[in-house]
């Protein structure tokens, strides 16, 4: 467990013996594929790090519709914004696989930050790359179609999922169409006919839940990337938080 904290960057600045004493505050949590782990507008009760697994992060509308928000992975952080504001849960968090938490409450949490600032940095630092990722969201929506988006989307999770395969990157996401469109804005028709003409043009192959990425520099182009943003789909996970998950 305590190798994959270090992956999020919950424990940098302390020292080996501080290390595995902030660790041994968590407690591991199991959860099913589509266990609910908090709910949107519940107290915050806990911050959680994925030690294996993926999370679905999501938003309902009033009308009842749901909009996918992030799907955190191994080495990334979920609740902290409202742990530390003791404000409610801003999304939801359910489990898209089995999946391996890692829990603290924020109590302890909070025990811990006022003689260790070292970790409130850490936090700092895991909210101001949650703005960052929230910024170029917003940015994508703006400036993209729904295919550019799609296309950014894919890069994006080969780049935390991807597992080299003959020579290229299967991303097993895990996501149904209709959840691909929730993160992208748009219908599942939508996504169904864009990934088709990007598997017409020989840019992925889709597998069931799994998408292999054929050539990620031409994704990177219809996404408005530079090039090299596509060479990387596959070679690592980026550590983080998602403060939108509350």
């Amino acid at each position: 467990m305590i190798a994959t904290l270090h992956d999020t960057g919950l424990l940098r600045g302390l020292s080996p013996a501080e290390a595995v004493e902030f660790a041994s505050r968590f407690q591991q949590r199991l959860v099913d594929r589509k266990e609910l782990v908090f709910a949107e507008a519940a107290p915050a009760d806990a911050l959680y790090a994925v030690l294996d697994g993926k999370l679905k992060l999501s938003r309902r509308a009033p009308d009842g519709r749901q909009a996918a928000l992030a799907v955190p992975g191994p080495g990334e952080v979920v609740g902290e914004l409202s742990v530390l504001d003791g404000g409610p849960r801003l999304a939801s968090a359910c489990a898209l696989v089995p999946s391996r938490l890692a829990r603290i409450s924020g109590a302890e949490l909070r025990a811990w930050v006022r003689t260790h600032p070292q970790t409130a940095e850490a936090l700092l630092q895991l909210l101001a790359r949650e703005v960052r990722r929230a910024t170029d969201a917003a940015t994508s929506v703006a400036w993209n179609d729904v295919a550019g988006r799609l296309a950014g989307r894919l890069l994006e999770l080969g780049t935390r999922f991807g597992r080299p395969e003959q020579g290229h990157a299967r991303v097993s996401h895990g996501l149904s169409q209709d959840e691909l469109g929730q993160l992208v804005g748009a219908t599942r028709e939508t996504v169904n006919k864009t990934l088709s003409e990007f598997t017409r043009r020989g840019w992925i192959r889709v597998d069931g839940r799994s998408v292999i990425l054929l050539q990620p520099a031409r994704l990177a182009r219809r996404a408005g990337l530079p090039a090299r943003a596509g060479l990387s789909a596959g070679t690592g996970r980026p550590a983080g938080g998602y403060a939108l998950a509350g």
